[in-house]
């Protein structure tokens, strides 16, 4: 996290070097609160970028739980429902947004984190072996396209970040 002074029409700009490449590929005027936290993400593909700006939820969750949330940044149109072990966070979550924190009760054993589209059942991306920690707070960012080949890293996958 980055200490930013809060106000209106803040302009965030995503720019790649590259040969001859003057003006940001993508830019978004948003707006930040005075004691807020915010995730700023990009997503999709080079001819088509996205920015998505998150408030973030940064309020400790409760003891024997970790808050979990999901944000799809593939550029397919797929409509993602999101499971952490056997728990269903969020479903029909499409390309450039994202679910709110979810308080998921914190396993023994570690969970698979899984996204599916119902419509596209063999379309999926997942996490094995996953340890969420109690108190702890996580983003889980879907990336890729399901026409890359599976090892190809263009492949959908999943990332954890931790946000505390």
């Amino acid at each position: 996290y980055r200490t930013l002074t809060a106000g209106a029409g803040i302009n965030i700009g995503v720019s790649i070097n590259a040969s001859g490449l003057i003006t940001p590929l993508i830019s978004s005027s948003v707006s930040f609160a005075v004691n807020n936290t915010y995730s700023v993400f990009v997503g999709g593909i080079f001819t088509k970028p996205n920015i998505l700006t998150t408030q973030d939820d940064m309020t400790t969750p409760p003891a024997g739980f970790s808050k979990i949330r999901f944000v799809n940044l593939s550029s397919d149109t797929l409509n993602e429902n999101f499971y952490v072990g056997s728990v269903k966070i969020d479903s029909n979550v499409g390309y450039a947004s994202y679910t709110s924190f979810r308080q998921v009760p914190v396993s023994t054993t570690p969970v698979t984190a899984l996204v599916q589209d119902p419509a596209h059942p063999t379309k999926i991306a997942q996490l094995d072996n996953q340890t969420f920690a109690a108190g702890k707070i996580y983003t889980i960012i879907l990336t890729g396209t399901s026409t890359a080949a599976p090892s190809s890293s263009s492949a959908l996958k999943l990332l954890v970040i931790p946000n505390n």
